[in-house]
């Protein structure tokens, strides 16, 4: 595990699998996080929601390298991180992040000799999805055939039915 569970959730093991499991903490006084990618080089990057800040763990220490501005409330705010396939060349971080009263995908590009994301400089590739206060998704993955695939939420629709009955809500299956 690379984040901190709260006391409570470590001693709620199930004792089925208490003596065949070991939690060690790796990373500890995140806000939030709500991604975490690795880069080539073993280094991880995670993503805090609520801050929008960017943070390098090199495996022995944290450090903000970075600030997405983003529209917090609710379940908005940063959400998802990807890796570019070709980082080492192109040094792309792709980003899913509430800003403007939207949902946006973008990428930035992290500097080579200081780790700085150079998050002023967003090239936003995907505006204006829905962005009620809940229900956002954030996922991105790189899939086998180096496409961006993003994983969206159903927005929230708050209607008490059950699952694909609200046709009024379609957001997640609009492709």
């Amino acid at each position: 595990l690379f984040f901190a569970l709260p006391v409570s959730a470590q001693q709620a093991l199930d004792p089925a699998v208490e003596n065949d499991l070991s939690l060690t903490l790796y990373v500890d006084g995140l806000a939030a996080p709500t991604g975490a990618k690795f880069l080539p080089d073993g280094r991880m990057v995670i993503t805090e929601q609520v801050s929008g800040d960017i943070q390098l763990w090199d495996g022995n220490q944290l450090t903000n390298i970075g600030t997405v501005g983003v529209q917090g409330g609710g379940e908005r705010g940063l959400l998802g991180i990807a890796v570019d396939p070709e980082f080492t060349t192109s040094r792309r971080l792709y980003f899913y992040y509430s800003a403007g009263g939207a949902q946006r995908v973008g990428y930035a590009i992290m500097d080579a000799s200081t780790n700085m994301v150079d998050t002023a400089n967003m090239t936003v590739l995907i505006d204006d999805m829905a962005a009620d206060r809940n229900h956002n998704g954030g996922s991105l993955e790189f899939g086998p055939d180096g496409h961006l695939y993003i994983g969206v939420g159903d927005t929230g629709c708050n209607c008490g039915c059950d699952p694909g009955t609200n046709t009024n809500n379609f957001f997640p299956t609009c492709l």
